[in-house]
Order: C-alpha cells, then sequence, then structure tokens
C-alpha cells in the first residue's frame, strides 16, 4: 500500500455559526442531487428538508467517469473524467420544496447520472470531538464524505471513514467451468449470468458490480473462472492483482487470469477532483466457499484554522478480508479514502492513514493439490 502527501487544494468557503459544542458520530446530512440548471443555478434534491436558506452545503459527484471497456488489456482504465471527482462549496440563497437555489454561480460541470450528492457543511467557533467522528456509509447515491469547518477544532478523540466508500463486489457462485473447464477464462468483461468471472469491485464509473478481472475504474476486477483472487480497489495507487489458480491442468477448469487491481487516480491542484477509494472484486467461486471483496474508505474535508490533534488518529483506511476462502477464489481489499485538511496551524501530533485493505487468504479447503487464488490488496489512499 502507498501513502502519498500533496499540496493542499484550497477552496473558498462562507459560514454561518454555531456555539462550541462537542461533536461525534455523523455530522453531516446528505440528499442526492436530481438534477442540476445552469443557467437558473438551482439544484433540484430527493430531500431538501434539512437544508435551509443561509447554509452551506459541498457538492460533489462520486461517479460517471467513462472507462475503456473493451476486450483488452486496457478494460477499465479512465478515458474521460467527466464530472467524476467534481466539487465545489455553495450556500443556498433561496428554497422551494426540493429545489434549492445557490447564492453562487455553479462553477464545475456535474452529471446528475453520475450520483452527484449534496452535503451539509457544520461550522463551529469551537469544536470538540469527544466520540468517533464518521461519516454515512456510502450507499450508491449517497455518503461517503465527512466535511466541517470550524474556527478550533480540539481532537479528543478519533475521525475515521474507514470502510466508508466505494463497495466490494459480493459474491457470485458459478454453476459450472467457463467453456466446459478447457483454458479458462481469459476476458476482461462477462456478461451477467455467466460462469466466466466474479463481481468487480465499485469505483468512479457507473458501471458497478459487473462480472469479469477486468478493474472497474478505480474498482478491483473479479477473479476469472475458476478460482482465482480478485483484485485489489484503487486510489491514489493502483491496486494489486489477485492470484491465479495453480497446480491444475489446462483441461481440468483453470484459473490463468486473477482480476486486476482498480486503476490509480492522478491527482493534481490543476483538475482538483476527489475521489473514495475502490472497492476490492470477489473471488472466483463455485462451491460457496470463496469470499467477497471489501469496501474502499471515505473522503474527509476538515477547513479548520486551529487544529490541536493531540496524538489522535485520522483514519481513512479500506477494509481488509477478515475470513479465509476454502475450496474458492478469495476476495480483495478496498483502497485507503482521501484526506483533504486545510489548516493555518496544527498544534500537536497528528496521526493520519489512508492505507489499502489486505486481501483474502485462503486454506484450499484441505486440498493438498490445488492451489486456489488469493485476493488482491487495496491501494493507497491521497492525503492532500
Amino acid at each position: 500500500t502507498m501513502n502519498k502527501l500533496f499540496a493542499a487544494i484550497g477552496f473558498v468557503l462562507f459560514s454561518f455559526f454555531s456555539n462550541a459544542q462537542n461533536i461525534g458520530g455523523v455530522i453531516n446530512t446528505y440528499t442526492k442531487v436530481q438534477t442540476i440548471s445552469y443557467c437558473l443555478n438551482t439544484a433540484s434534491v430527493a430531500d431538501g428538508s434539512a437544508f435551509n436558506v443561509g447554509d452551506k452545503v459541498l457538492v460533489i459527484q462520486m461517479q460517471g467517469g467513462t472507462i475503456s471497456t473493451n476486450d483488452d488489456p486496457l478494460y477499465g482504465t479512465m478515458q474521460l473524467f467527466n464530472g467524476a471527482g467534481n466539487y465545489e462549496v455553495q450556500k443556498i440563497k433561496s428554497k422551494s420544496g426540493n429545489t434549492i437555489t445557490f447564492e453562487f454561480n455553479i462553477e464545475r460541470f456535474y452529471d446528475a447520472n453520475g450520483a452527484v450528492q449534496m452535503i451539509s457543511i457544520p461550522h463551529y467557533s469551537t469544536a470538540t470531538i469527544t466520540t468517533p467522528l464518521t461519516c454515512k456509509k456510502w450507499d450508491g447515491n449517497t455518503g461517503g464524505v465527512l466535511i466541517l469547518e470550524a474556527d478550533t477544532l480540539v481532537m479528543n478523540d478519533s475521525i475515521t471513514v474507514s470502510d466508508m466508500g466505494f463497495r466490494g463486489g459480493l459474491l457470485y457462485n458459478e454453476t459450472s467451468c467457463f467453456n466446459s473447464g478447457l483454458g479458462g477464462a481469459l476476458t476482461y468483461r462477462c456478461a451477467s449470468g455467466g460462469n466466466c468471472g466474479a463481481t468487480k469491485g465499485e469505483g468512479a464509473t457507473n458501471l458497478p458490480f459487473a462480472l469479469g478481472r477486468g478493474a472497474n475504474a478505480n474498482g478491483g476486477g473479479g477473479g476469472n473462472d475458476h478460482n482465482t483472487g480478485g483484485g485489489g480497489g484503487g486510489n491514489y495507487g493502483k491496486g494489486g492483482k489477485g492470484g491465479q489458480r495453480l497446480n491444475v491442468s489446462n483441461t481440468s477448469c483453470p484459473g490463468p487470469a486473477p482480476g486486476e487491481g482498480g486503476i490509480s487516480i492522478n491527482y493534481s491542484v490543476t483538475t482538483n477532483r476527489l475521489f473514495m477509494g475502490g472497492g476490492g472484486g470477489a473471488g472466483d467461486q463455485n462451491n460457496n466457499e470463496g469470499t467477497a471483496g471489501k469496501d474502499g474508505a471515505g473522503i474527509i474535508i476538515l477547513n479548520v484554522t486551529q487544529h490541536t490533534a493531540n496524538g489522535k488518529r485520522i483514519c481513512a483506511n479500506g477494509s481488509s478480508v477478515p475470513i479465509k476462502a476454502q475450496s474458492d477464489g478469495a476476495g480483495a481489499g478496498g483502497a485507503g479514502g482521501t484526506i483533504l485538511i486545510n489548516a493555518t496551524a496544527i498544534n500537536g501530533t497528528l496521526n493520519m492513514e489512508a492505507k489499502g485493505g489486505k486481501g483474502g487468504n485462503l486454506d484450499n479447503g484441505g486440498s493438498m493439490t490445488f492451489c486456489f487464488g488469493p485476493g488482491g490488496g487495496g491501494a493507497g489512499g491521497a492525503l492532500l
């Protein structure tokens, strides 16, 4: 896994204030953005009831990238980000039902079909974290992001969005070996209901949970038939490749093509995009003894003046596969998430982690003959 440190990406912030208080748990409110009108400077949201005039909000697009879908080694690479990863801070000027009018012109491109959400941004004069601070878990529409502003932030407990990001590939049980067991499946993408591969992890594209070894943008590929491991989720780094099935002949369900790791994301001040960690791909199974891919981590955005760390941890770690597979392939770990901190001063020791999760182990179901495929490790996330 890799953890990298980058220059801070700045953004303009506008404030409403709350008194000093103790905080913990989930402090943000989330709603899906259904449509955006650039001419009217408005967004139609699924539920605007918890948002009020004067509130500051984050608008962020989670998915929507266009990937290469040719059945070749380039499958899953990002061709166009489109609006994926774009974000900005806005202020609510007026509200009519679920139609939100913004104070400031919408600056960036968003495609509402790419999982755009609007998130409240609480502002505190002094906020003291007394119980672990986290976010809503990503569910395919909303969640996966923690954001706050504070003049003074005091950490007496941790901040964590570990396992809150893109979801790992679900288990899918095949009914027979690909091509009657001859040669093994080499394809990078599989039709639903086929027997060529396991489920891909979720990533920053609109094609979650398809089958086969090709990466799903930064989501890891599913292990191919027969009994290979899934590929790890990606973020700043590329996810680890799953393991092959070994000690098997070419005519009895071989496994030469495990899941590919999720792609790495090119972070820069110029592109200024934020992404959750990609989900790990599932291991290929036909005996219901494989393991699923695990979830990546979410996004943390802290805009503070004085940050008193007190040696506490900020964690955006991908999830590891906790159990062993048996007579099937193992799932892969999720990728680390993204931590963005804009602070005038950080006091004390600040411990930050954005690690990828470990891929799944296996014990071959007690077999001393066949070696089934373990899962790939998740990639490290980004510290900005």
